[in-house]
């Protein structure tokens, strides 16, 4: 969306070299875009060879994933072997197959193309030609489990496609959206895109009677059995087997959400990405299991393993852990270090999942931010407070805020271990981000950077409110969602800000997900340009009194090449007496 046929076929031709010639067309809002959907697989199908493959998922809208699928296999003259799945989260052998069927008996019935179920679904297989071993899942195709979209793709292929399409959307988001001018800069890679993911959740099912672990199906709550995941490391996988074999052996009934009985729901494991030690934390149904030390010497086996862990959880409902942990081995954390801070994890622990590149991500908000050794520094959304612990060294005073309890304590206990001028110079305090910077606003504290590392849902005006109160020189935007951060900044911009730069980060490889840093300034009203004006120019006419703000900015960018916010030229008419 968006994008032009000329940036499409770019795009195309970007990729077209690289095996496999792979592409997968997603249809996330059904019908909404379905001219979208058409003009893109015209386009492809003109400009890709005879051994393309191309997939097209309608996730919400089966109707028109059929009527749209029938018209592709017609203009391909059945030729191009083109598999349809119309929930995706229906995948599999079985029920849930509908739409899938439907495109057979279509395929065989016009083209006598003589395929069955498995058949289809062999054509799935094959549709990942031989990168499907680059991850062994349950199934083949591993971008319809929820949370992984590319682990299909190879690193060259994902590499461009990623670093392309990611730092072009972040800037067609902000620019489009938050009204910005921002140059467009090429993703920063991720260290490495296999083995980087620190933490693992894995529901617990069963089948035949043997149980089993894996993801959920993307949408749903069926588990996928799950035998290897290449961005995990071997040690994650390691420990989620050895609970599965412990499990098997002695018969631990495995939890059901539909009759709320049974024991084991969840394995939830995590592992210092530098320590490399490994927390096995179970999510029961109970506050015991049978036999423990079985289970702690098939554990023993693994390279890291240092605590294990119960997690009692009793409640009906969607969530993995419970409020209360049992230790049943070692001190019920594991410790790891973060941009040179020392941290303590347990399992409720909020830490960036991929540590090596969110040291880069670190790095850069540090760079922004530009800190002196006078400067307070104000860490909005802090957790544990490892990004401004990081940059402590080179600031006066570190505060930061954060919600969960558990991570403010987590945050205090960091900086004790940092030493005791760390110590000193950190205030860390449990509150709602806008609820704290409001009152700290009033208060009367001028932090000279503030530190913006919001969830998904991004700012309340309450936070950003509090932030312009406080008039820090710089802000330093952390954004999981370019879409809040764009809002965000549109706001700032508002108020007396202005967007100098953004750096997108692949923190989660082989996802479709992007972290970014963004970079907002001041505006310093004080400085100005010189401009010669003649007597007749004063001569205000009634027209020319009533320009818009928007043509007011649009005058100064084209005669002057400055960009001004509202807020610049409200004070300039007030002071000039012209509002």
């Amino acid at each position: 969306l968006g994008y032009t046929d000329a940036e499409l076929l770019e795009l195309i031709e970007m990729i077209n070299p690289l095996e496999p010639y792979a592409f997968s067309l997603v249809d996330t809002f059904g019908s909404m875009y379905k001219e979208d959907l058409r003009r893109v697989f015209y386009l492809v199908n003109q400009n890709l060879n005879a051994a393309s493959r191309i997939g097209f998922h309608s996730h919400n809208n089966l109707q028109m994933s059929f009527s749209l699928s029938q018209e592709f296999i017609d203009m391909t003259q059945g030729l191009r072997k083109i598999v349809i799945d119309g929930t995706m989260a229906g995948m599999g052998r079985g029920a849930g197959n509908t739409n899938t069927e439907l495109i057979m008996q279509y395929m065989n019935r016009k083209y006598n193309s003589g395929y069955d179920i498995d058949t289809v679904l062999d054509l799935i297989d094959n549709y990942i030609d031989g990168i499907r071993n680059t991850c062994t899942w349950g199934y083949s195709i591993p971008y319809y489990l929820a949370g992984s979209y590319s682990a299909h793709v190879n690193n060259i292929s994902y590499l461009t496609a990623k670093a392309g399409i990611s730092s072009r959307d972040i800037n067609y988001i902000l620019n489009r959206i938050g009204g910005e001018n921002l140059a467009e800069v090429p993703i920063l890679a991720a260290p490495d895109c296999h083995g980087y993911r620190n933490k693992a959740q894995y529901p617990v099912a069963v089948k035949k009677g043997r149980a089993y672990a894996g993801f959920y199906r993307a949408g749903t709550h069926d588990v996928v059995e799950n035998a290897r995941c290449r961005i995990l490391p071997e040690e994650i996988d390691a420990a989620k087997d050895a609970v599965i074999d412990y499990v098997n052996q002695y018969r631990v009934s495995v939890y059901d959400e539909t009759t709320g009985k049974g024991l084991l729901r969840h394995i939830y494991v995590r592992r210092g990405a530098v320590s490399r030690q490994v927390l096995v934390c179970l999510a029961v149904n109970g506050e015991k299991i049978p036999r423990p030390e079985a289970l702690v010497q098939r554990l023993g086996g693994i390279p890291g393993f240092t605590t294990l862990v119960l997690s009692v959880n009793t409640k009906r409902g969607n969530a993995v852990l419970g409020d209360r942990f049992l230790t049943l081995h070692g001190p019920g954390y594991i410790e790891d270090t973060l941009c040179g801070v020392p941290v303590q994890l347990g399992p409720l622990s909020f830490y960036q999942v991929n540590t090596l590149a969110a040291e880069q991500l670190y790095g850069i908000a540090a760079e922004y931010a530009q800190l002196t050794p006078d400067d307070l520094l104000l860490d909005l959304y802090c957790g544990m407070g490892t990004i401004g612990l990081s940059m402590a060294d080179h600031c006066r005073e570190l505060v930061g805020v954060e919600i969960v309890p558990e991570a403010i304590e987590s945050a205090k206990a960091n900086a004790a271990r940092m030493g005791a001028a760390v110590s000193a110079k950190s205030r860390f305090f449990c509150a709602d981000a806008g609820q704290a910077a409001a009152q700290l606003a009033a208060e009367g504290l001028h932090p000279d950077v503030v530190m913006l590392d919001p969830p998904r849902k991004g700012c309340d005006g309450a936070t950003l409110s509090a932030v312009v109160r406080m008039a820090p020189r710089r802000v330093v935007y952390v954004s999981c969602n370019p879409a809040t951060a764009a809002r965000d900044a549109a706001w700032l911009e508002q108020n007396g800000y202005h967007a100098e730069k953004v750096q997108p980060v692949d923190l989660f490889p082989r996802t479709k997900h992007v972290e970014a840093v963004l970079l907002l300034t001041k505006l310093n009203v004080e400085r100005h340009i010189e401009v010669d004006v003649s007597m007749d120019e004063l001569d205000v006419t009634a027209a020319e009194s009533k320009a818009t703000y928007d043509e007011i900015k649009a005058y100064v960018l084209e005669k002057h090449g400055l960009k001004v916010s509202t807020l610049y030229i409200s004070q300039v008419k007030r002071k000039c007496g012209l509002d």
